[in-house]
């Protein structure tokens, strides 16, 4: 998955959709994508969907709801574990078609998920 690996499907972003977590907010495809290349090393990392999407329409727009779980290494210098969690995603589609915005809320505090970012793993 592209939380993991970077290697996010840009045709059906909005250029300038929002990604959103407990940490962290870009309203920026291209920041997003380079974030999501060098925070995990995706050899020692996983994610899987753990409920199948959801697909909600309102106003002629497209809510999709999903429910993942991810863990694995962080590529720092002191390779820091994160425990695996889950996460709801929602994307927002626009009237082209596009997502707009990306929301995720954690199973983690977002105090947990930086205090295992500062851990050592040995």
């Amino acid at each position: 998955g592209y939380f993991i690996s970077g290697d996010i499907s840009t045709e059906i972003f909005r250029d300038d959709c929002e990604f959103t977590d407990p940490t962290n907010s870009v309203s920026s495809l291209a920041k997003y994508q380079k974030a999501l290349t060098i925070l995990f090393d995706p050899d020692q990392s996983f994610v899987e969907l753990v409920q199948p999407l959801e697909i909600t329409k309102n106003d002629g727009r497209r809510d999709i709801t999903g429910r993942i779980k991810s863990g694995g290494v962080l590529k720092l210098p002191w390779s820091p574990r994160i425990s695996s969690y889950e996460s709801t995603i929602k994307w927002k589609v626009d009237e082209d078609g596009l997502i707009e915005s990306q929301i995720q809320q954690w199973s983690i505090s977002a105090s947990q998920a930086l205090r295992e970012t500062f851990t050592l793993s040995f």
